[in-house]
């Protein structure tokens, strides 16, 4: 059974999936957070048979009303289809632990806005939610 990783933000969703059977967790790809996102979503999530969400959960109450309604709004179009298990992993500094790690390992501020950008931090972020579940036991 696989399971997805997701770093929810305002304008893009970092996504990372770790494959049970290999034991391995891998940047998957960034989605853009619009309208459509939630159907993009479950387009992965059946693509790759996952059946467990770990959504990162930020200390922003504003940002976790908005994971909570994206979340329903998931649940609603999968209620019929498919069996999701969702858990919430504190997120604090997946993002800025990814940014250190590429300045550390030689990327200059231009390069990592370049990654940002281009959607790769998030990924890494959602990786890095993954790796916290994992190393925390929860599933």
């Amino acid at each position: 059974m696989n399971v997805l990783g997701i770093d929810f933000g305002t304008k893009q969703i970092g996504l990372a999936i770790w494959m049970h059977s290999l034991d391995s967790i891998t940047p998957l790809t960034t989605i853009k957070n619009t309208k459509h996102a939630v159907s993009q979503l479950f387009e992965i999530i059946k693509a790759y048979d996952v059946h467990i969400l770990v959504v990162g959960w930020p200390n922003l109450e504003d940002l976790q009303q908005k994971i909570k309604d994206f979340i329903d709004q998931l649940r609603q179009i999968t209620k019929d289809k498919y069996e999701l298990k969702i858990f919430y992993v504190p997120e604090s500094y997946s993002t800025y632990n990814v940014v250190v790690d590429a300045r550390m390992s030689g990327k200059t501020w231009k390069g990592v806005k370049k990654l940002k950008r281009t959607g790769i931090i998030d990924s890494l972020s959602a990786v890095n939610i993954l790796e916290r579940a994992k190393d925390s036991n929860i599933l």
